[in-house]
């Protein structure tokens, strides 16, 4: 069979190669071509007015594939309305550009889409079921060449797309910080924001709902995988953790309820299951492989997110950084165009990325732009393990914003108004402007939860060539004017050469001035461009900056240029800064230093001051008495300076920047490290442990997992604690110390005492055997030495231990020597006499000693059947011989002895009464042996 994909591939690539204003020319060789092709269905080319035209008559086409603003691929509505259509097509725009048709004879999975409302046929050498919550969606499992000989010539098919369904996960949760995207401002700035209320989904496999940081967070859905998977988990923990292991455990949004969908089915989840589980967020931190189209999954998000336009989708951008695309208009250009899986290319989600500490895109991050050349990602978080993690912070500051918003203004925020208010407070990152490696910037959580608070939005809806128009007033010494605008689109049919269906225009106007929004150039030469102004008839998102505005009445405008619906909803977002302002991000008042008491900490802040302003940055641990100078000329519009001189002890300090005379000084913080817990010793009903004192610390809180949340317990000024097991919840414990003013340093990792092996006293006793000094050497190990009086030495002597002398240990390890030791076995344990009395037993331990004799038979007599052992003294390598004989002299077994003791199994000996013999070189050794 012959296939014909010279038409439409040609048409896309050069409608995105030259751009929207050289349409008209290339539509005209177009419908050269399409006069000559064989055609083979009820398809034709049409342009906008000639749709618009033939509407009049009643008969309108359908339109099945959009090839840019203006052109069509339509279905004809009657059989006489061919007389009124010109261009007929074959059927090769069916078929999705990715599909290699020289791998025909491979089996794999095709989605097949239809305009009919009959079932789609089968076939016997094909696999066929419906597509799950797609209507009039198949997957179709055979060859190439039997699919398209099955449906490419069927008038009921508009779609044959071959796009991966098997999802992977990106990465571990190694390096969660919150202080980058100033989620910990957030938290400190408003903190009656936690995530109560709202209700997020995890796309993936289902997460350890017994985990101590997700403890009671889980709504079951139903549709949750059987898979528990760590992946999962971690996303779930970076999303809403309470926080009960240590500080990186605590979530963005730590109230936050979760529940889980399997994404084994990556297909979205129905309308009926987001609204059963009230869900407003769903997280995909996962991938496929690097897919460049808009396909039947890209098609399916758009549709959800426009059917529930309260519902956002987080997606990651994918750790595909490095790859190069080998389809579409980008296909050989390295490090650009690698979103991994076509869905991450939808209009109406975000895709996020990630960025190193200093902003920078990270190498293994995946970027833009999508196939049609829009902006992907959206936006970016510090992660330097991969885009799960940054896809989940922005879920999480997604939460906070919208309980900010329900609690101000009573109700619920469109996905469209979430998106906008993340977008347009979020901090320029990379190269300048908007950019396909970190979109419009690194979310700023403060910052997106302030402009929500103050209400600094507008919504409303436009129809197709309406305006509508909002007054803006900016004061004097305003700066960083920005204001960002979004919509959730109707979905692009799969297969579409651009995705945009309703196309909005957004322009800032003041007087006689007018500005237009940012865009990037997506030709293959221009996508490494800072972007300019102009109108934007590629995206769903529009941003207008400006740095220095004029102060006075501004009128922000929405357009409906191409609104192909009834109306079209919008979300406009704007903020903007007061020059010569400086804050801190971090750290704030009762931050610690570092962030997990670990990494080397970035100290940030927020700056307006011109370009090129510098200060001098120090830190006090005095209360001021004293400064000391951490650099003398800081570069303010940087935002961070990384501090690697901290003083690594437990302190209470402060920073200051000094800007021309001027000081800025942060609130009261701690340096610390996370507490070292030992368990002294786990016995009976009781437990001790203990850490090391700080000298700050006033006294310790003392915390015990309780329900579902770390709760305090006790408070002392000892440095060790005694409980009875009786009195916890659980088996989980932290420690606090509290320094002066009751401010507190970082928490211990919370431990559980029953997996810390934790030992009666004893951690260890082990003999060693010195004959040449005719003595036995025992080393002890004890967890501590609280409580013990003394401890005694006993050895075995046949059935009854017997005390061989005592020692008080003054450290944690202690030496005893046996200077009579038995000749054979000598069996010993410790026994540890408390201040109450109480005797505690080491395990026991057992060495083999010989000087007099060369050789030893243990046991003896020995059960049948059961197992003897030989012992030999040190013999510089001397080779030995065993031989055993009954009592009538006859030779029964013998075997050469390897090492000093070898084992011998009397499986194959009667009862009775054995002669043995040992011979080797200067030995000769007899004895009897019992066997019972």
């Amino acid at each position: 069979m012959k296939y014909y994909f010279s038409v439409v591939i040609w048409f896309s690539c050069m409608q995105l190669a030259f751009g929207q204003e050289q349409f008209p020319s290339v539509w005209k060789e177009l419908k050269k071509e399409a006069t000559n092709v064989e055609q083979s269905g009820p398809f034709y080319l049409l342009s906008k007015s000639e749709i618009k035209a033939l509407s009049v008559t009643g008969a309108v086409p359908t339109v099945v594939r959009k090839l840019d603003h203006q052109y069509y691929v339509v279905k004809q509505a009657t059989a006489s309305q061919s007389s009124q259509l010109k261009w007929a097509v074959n059927n090769q725009w069916k078929v999705s550009e990715n599909i290699n048709t020289r791998r025909d004879h491979v089996k794999d999975t095709y989605f097949v889409r239809t305009s009919c409302t009959s079932a789609l046929a089968g076939s016997p050498k094909l696999n066929i079921k419906p597509a799950s919550h797609l209507s009039s969606v198949y997957e179709v499992e055979g060859k190439l060449k039997d699919v398209l000989d099955q449906y490419l010539n069927n008038d009921c098919v508009i779609y044959i797309g071959k796009e991966a369904l098997q999802p992977t996960t990106d990465a571990r949760v190694l390096d969660l910080n919150l202080t980058y995207n100033k989620v910990t401002t957030a938290k400190a700035n408003y903190p009656q924001l936690d995530g109560s209320g709202v209700i997020v989904s995890v796309k993936e496999n289902q997460y350890d709902e017994e985990d101590i940081d997700l403890l009671g967070k889980g709504i079951p859905s139903g549709i949750e995988s059987s898979n528990v998977d760590s992946h999962a988990t971690d996303m779930a923990t970076i999303i809403g953790g309470k926080g009960n292991s240590s500080v990186r455990g605590t979530g963005v949004a730590p109230a936050v309820m979760l529940t889980s969908s399997d994404f084994s089915d990556i297909i979205p989840d129905t309308d009926e299951e987001y609204e059963r589980l009230n869900v407003l967020l769903q997280n995909h931190s996962y991938g496929t492989v690097v897919e460049h189209f808009y396909g039947t999954l890209a098609e399916a998000y758009d549709a959800s997110s426009y059917r529930n336009p309260g519902i956002l989708h987080v997606f990651s951008a994918g750790n595909f950084g490095r790859s190069t695309n080998s389809e579409g208009l980008y296909q050989g250009i390295p490090f650009v165009a690698n979103l991994t899986g076509n869905f991450k290319g939808a209009k109406n989600t975000l895709t996020v990325g990630s960025v190193d500490t200093v902003g920078n895109a990270y190498i293994i991050s995946s970027r833009g732009p999508t196939y049609d050349g829009r902006v992907k990602p959206e936006l970016v978080t510090y992660s330097m393990f991969g885009t799960s993690n940054s896809a989940a912070i922005v879920t999480g500051i997604s939460v906070l914003v919208h309980q900010a918003y329900e609690e101000t203004f009573g109700d619920r925020p469109s996905s469209a108004l979430v998106k906008a208010l993340l977008i347009n407070s979020a901090t320029d990152a990379a190269a300048p402007g908007v950019d396909f490696n970190t979109g419009f910037g690194a979310v700023n959580a403060d910052r997106a939860v302030r402009n929500t608070l103050a209400g600094q939005f507008m919504t409303d809806e436009v129809v197709d060539g309406s305006s509508r128009q909002f007054a803006l007033n900016i004061p004097d010494n305003a700066v960083n004017l920005k204001v960002t605008l979004v919509w959730t689109d109707s979905a692009a049919m799969a297969g579409d050469v651009s995705a945009l269906v309703n196309d909005l225009d957004l322009t800032l106007s003041s007087g006689t001035e007018t500005w237009l929004p940012w865009v990037l150039d997506s030709s293959r030469k221009g996508i490494r461009l800072a972007p300019t102004r102009k109108e934007d008839h590629l995206n769903n998102v529009e941003q207008i900056t400006i740095d220095n505005p004029m102060s006075g009445s501004y009128q922000v405008s929405v357009s409906g240029f191409d609104v192909a619906s009834s109306s079209q909803p919008f979300a406009i977002a704007y903020q903007y800064d007061t020059a010569g302002d400086f804050a801190w991000s971090y750290p704030l008042g009762g931050d610690n230093v570092p962030f997990d008491g670990e990494v080397i900490p970035y100290l940030q802040w927020e700056s307006t001051f011109s370009d090129g302003t510098t200060a001098s940055l120090e830190y006090t641990i005095d209360d001021g008495q004293t400064w000391h100078l951490i650099e003398e000329e800081v570069l303010l519009e940087r935002g961070f300076f990384r501090w690697s001189t901290y003083p690594r002890d437990l302190h209470i300090s402060r920073l200051r920047m000094m800007v021309d005379g001027v000081v800025f000084a942060s609130e009261d913080f701690t340096l610390s490290s996370p507490k070292s817990v030992e368990l002294g010793f786990d016995c009976g009903d009781s437990l001790l442990f203990f850490w090391n004192r700080d000298a700050l610390a006033m006294s310790y809180n003392i915390f015990n997992l309780q329900n579902t949340n770390l709760t305090l317990v006790d408070n002392i000024t000892d440095t060790s604690l005694l409980v009875k097991k009786a009195d916890l919840a659980t088996s989980f414990l932290s420690v606090e110390p509290v320094l002066a003013n009751n401010q507190t340093s970082l928490k211990s990792e919370t431990f559980n005492y029953l997996l810390q092996g934790g030992s009666c006293y004893f951690n260890s006793i082990f003999p060693n055997s010195f004959p040449e000094e005719n003595r036995i050497a025992l080393t002890a190990n004890i967890s501590t030495n609280y409580l013990i009086e003394t401890i005694g030495i006993e050895r075995k002597n046949n059935e009854e231990f017997e005390e061989i002398g005592t020692v008080t240990p003054s450290s944690l390890e202690f030496q005893f020597n046996d200077l009579d030791p038995l000749q054979g076995i000598n069996i010993y344990r410790a026994v540890a006499v408390l201040s109450n009395g109480e005797r505690v037993v080491s395990d026991e331990t057992e060495v083999f000693f010989l000087t007099t004799t060369p050789v030893q038979v243990f046991p003896n007599p020995v059960e049948r059947p059961g197992v003897f052992s030989v012992f030999t003294r040190d013999l510089d390598g001397t080779s030995l011989k065993l031989y055993i004989y009954n009592y009538s002299g006859q030779l029964i077994f013998d075997t050469e002895l390897l090492g000093d003791r070898s084992g011998i199994s009397t499986a194959g000996f009667s009862e009775g009464i054995y002669l043995y013999r040992v011979v080797g070189e200067g030995v000769d050794e007899t004895g009897r042996l019992v066997v019972e």
